[in-house]
């Protein structure tokens, strides 16, 4: 759809990029599963009126077992918040793994939420006030960027 540079000029202010750990730092408390403090939300990216962000997923969360509580790994999600009447609402994860071993966190992001976007009719630039939340979700065959022929008749379609 837009390329990343045109659709950064095109939004000015309303494109931000936030980032408050590192990629090392998130691989780490992935490992460990220690984390110091309780941001579970290490990367947020908006664009116009979409935000997508990286949630550290089952932080704290705890699986209680006849003699113990046994704590589930945590993992990283995708999940989509949508501008409405200029306020921030929650819309859903997006079923996509998180990779962190990419060259540039934010454009990774980008090309996730532009993904997300052309498949749910969502805009960056209008207000997404008319969004049916009984609408069927999105599952990772939908995100599976190899298999691009599947989705779009050339890779040119893609513009990925």
């Amino acid at each position: 759809m837009y390329e990343l540079n045109a659709i950064k000029k095109v939004l000015g202010y309303d494109y931000k990029f936030h980032q408050t750990k590192t990629i090392e730092e998130v691989k780490k408390i992935l490992e460990t599963g220690e984390m110091d403090g309780n941001d579970t939300t290490p990367f947020v990216l908006e664009v116009g009126n979409l935000d997508i962000e990286i949630n550290i997923k089952n932080f704290g969360m705890g699986v209680i077992t006849e003699n113990s509580i046994e704590t589930e790994p945590l993992s990283l999600e995708y999940f989509c918040c949508v501008r409405i009447n200029g306020e921030w609402e929650s819309l859903e994860s997006i079923p996509c793994t998180v990779d962190l071993d990419v060259s540039d966190i934010e454009t990774e992001m980008y090309r996730v939420l532009e993904k997300f976007a052309e498949l749910r009719g969502l805009s960056f630039f209008a207000e997404n006030d008319h969004i049916n939340p009984d609408r069927p979700r999105l599952d990772e065959k939908h995100f599976n960027f190899e298999d691009a022929e599947s989705e779009f008749e050339s890779e040119d379609d893609m513009e990925i």
